[in-house]
């Protein structure tokens, strides 16, 4: 509920077509990873201090990205609105963040293996 979103001690929250996301300290503190829109990354590394902090970035071309929202059935009004909030909050991931990108417009099967791959990598080098 609203209330109890605007009472929650959150880390990173956003908005996006009038809906409201957010994590709680606990979540990111518990998750092994966490998924976040990079306009996000700034308030969560400013906020979030407890552990070193990797962001694996999907470059995915708009082409791809209205294919696939198309495919799973987003208007199309809907899949041109998100491409041009996308261009337009997704800048380039603090430099003092290390960042991997990943090329999003391959096979999600394949990109899912690269992504545990560079995870499993990740967390040897933390460890």
């Amino acid at each position: 509920s609203s209330e109890e979103y605007d009472k929650a001690n959150l880390v990173q929250h956003a908005t996006f077509c009038g809906n409201r996301y957010g994590a709680t300290f606990e979540e990111v503190d518990s998750a092994s990873w966490f998924v976040i829109a990079p306009d996000g990354i700034p308030e969560l590394m400013q906020r979030y201090t407890e552990r070193p902090l990797v962001a694996i970035v999907f470059d995915t071309t708009e082409d791809v990205c209205r294919q696939r929202m198309l495919s799973r059935g987003d208007a199309p009004e809907s899949a041109e609105k998100r491409i041009k909030h996308d261009a337009e909050s997704f800048g380039t991931p603090p430099k003092s963040l290390l960042t991997v990108h990943v090329d999003g417009d391959r096979a999600l099967k394949d990109v899912l293996f690269e992504v545990g791959s560079v995870i499993c990598d990740i967390e040897q080098l933390l460890h």
